[in-house]
């Protein structure tokens, strides 16, 4: 659950404890601010929680507070305000200046301060009531004394009258303004189809909710991620272009230095096809050879890393990676596209030095010699 946090102060709360999560960043920040620094319920408190840098700071200018007051909202107004206790300072482990401003609180917490109450349990004042029911063709009778509805003439009433006392009980326990959920197919036709379901779920049972895939729920980040895997993807094809010419020129350098050998296989009888099957079968044995030691000692390289899990320190590279470590997975697909890929080079490599065999003729042998 908190793989991604490390505490600086305090300690992480159990389950189903409430409170709230502070980041460091923005605890130094509401101290810089507002003079106030939030240190963690339950613990004494120590000159080390000012901000780096800050040493000669006076405790009587502080505001020393170990309870954060958060505002939410109601279909009321802005007046769904939580008090919850800070459990702990934290930095985030991968990400740390991305996620800086980010801080986490408990889900009880926070259905509570975004007052998110079960369907029945609505509460609105009697004077709420009759305003629902005003006639809208008369604006003015908002503003009278008295407010006059279909019907029903009450007096103005100073203070809200409410129709039932709200409790702590009244709160949706199954409300949740996300759930992430991950495919075991990360097929993109099956997942198009598993939204597709999902939201059709959704409408027939009236539930407020959408099913959206990450890359739409991650906006400008997705996009940025994107960008980054097509970058790498160019990048490879690159390198595969220049393998290939460099495979193809010396291959081809290697068949004009055998012209006089192959020109004097074509005097005794030898055919165009004889040569080319010929270099066909030494370069495919080559490729395999030297191919497959490549697989294998990329998905051995791949086993070490992972194994290891080297740090991994720069930020853009953790977005790369996915990871606070490298740790790169070599699986049974990654080899099969390997090996799919090596035959592609080897074909498209050996296509000119084919050509040049087939021009030889028996009196390149006797010109050579």
């Amino acid at each position: 659950m908190f793989s991604n946090i490390s505490p600086v102060e305090g300690k992480l709360p159990l389950r189903g404890e409430r409170g709230i999560l502070l980041s460091k960043y923005m605890r130094d920040m509401y101290y810089l601010v507002n003079q106030d620094l939030y240190y963690p319920a339950n613990t004494p408190f120590s000159a080390q929680y000012f901000p780096e840098g800050i040493t000669n700071a006076r405790h009587e200018d502080v505001s020393l507070k170990h309870n954060i007051v958060l505002m939410g909202y109601s279909a009321r107004n802005s007046s769904g305000d939580v008090s919850v206790p800070v459990r702990a300072v934290f930095r985030w482990t991968r990400l740390d200046n991305f996620w800086r401003e980010v801080s986490v609180m408990d889900i009880a917490s926070y259905r509570e301060m975004m007052n998110y109450r079960i369907g029945g349990d609505i509460v609105i004042s009697r004077q709420e009531s009759r305003l629902l029911e005003i006639n809208t063709d008369n604006p003015e009778a908002m503003f009278a004394e008295k407010i006059e509805t279909a019907g029903i003439t009450a007096q103005k009433v100073s203070k809200p009258e409410f129709s039932r006392a709200a409790g702590k009980d009244d709160f949706d326990n199954n409300a949740w303004e996300l759930i992430a959920v991950k495919l075991k197919d990360h097929n993109q036709k099956k997942r198009a189809v598993t939204i597709r379901e999902l939201n059709n779920i959704f409408t027939e049972k009236n539930i407020d909710a959408k099913a959206v895939t990450w890359e739409t729920f991650a906006g400008a980040m997705a996009g940025f991620i994107k960008g980054i895997r097509t970058g790498l993807f160019v990048f490879v094809s690159l390198i595969f272009i220049v393998a290939i010419i460099i495979i193809m020129n010396t291959l081809a350098m290697s068949t004009l230095e055998r012209s006089a050998e192959l020109g004097m296989m074509r005097a005794v009888g030898a055919r165009r096809k004889f040569i080319g099957f010929m270099l066909l079968g030494e370069t495919f044995t080559l490729s395999a050879i030297f191919g497959g030691l490549g697989i294998i000692c990329g998905g051995l390289m791949s086993a070490i890393f992972s194994y290891l899990k080297l740090p991994v320190k720069n930020e853009m590279m953790q977005i790369i990676t996915g990871n606070a470590w490298y740790a790169p997975e070599f699986t049974a697909a990654d080899a099969l596209t390997g090996i799919i890929l090596l035959i592609l080079v080897t074909v498209l490599s050996v296509i000119y030095p084919l050509r040049i065999s087939f021009r030889i003729s028996p009196l390149d042998a006797v010109e050579r010699n």
